[in-house]
């Protein structure tokens, strides 16, 4: 169970992440407006020391109502 007091600081914090990562917003508010089912998101995460992790999502139908959801988080 997620807890309500983690979401909101959490909800608070995201526009400290956003005022430090401009570019970002309007990414996602265009990327995830294009999102349809079958749209592949990779995530790729680097490291101080070099190493990768790498993501592959292929969207399905239940993924939209989620990331329509993160959009309006951004606005």
């Amino acid at each position: 169970m997620i807890n309500p007091v983690s979401v909101i600081q959490m909800l608070g914090e995201r526009h400290e992440f956003i005022k430090n990562h401009p570019e970002l917003k309007p990414f996602i508010k265009k990327t995830f407006k294009e999102t349809t089912v079958g749209t592949e998101i990779e995530v790729c995460v680097k490291n101080q020391n070099g190493e990768k992790h790498t993501l592959m999502l292929n969207i399905q139908e239940g993924d939209l109502p989620l990331l329509k959801k993160m959009q309006e988080l951004l606005k």
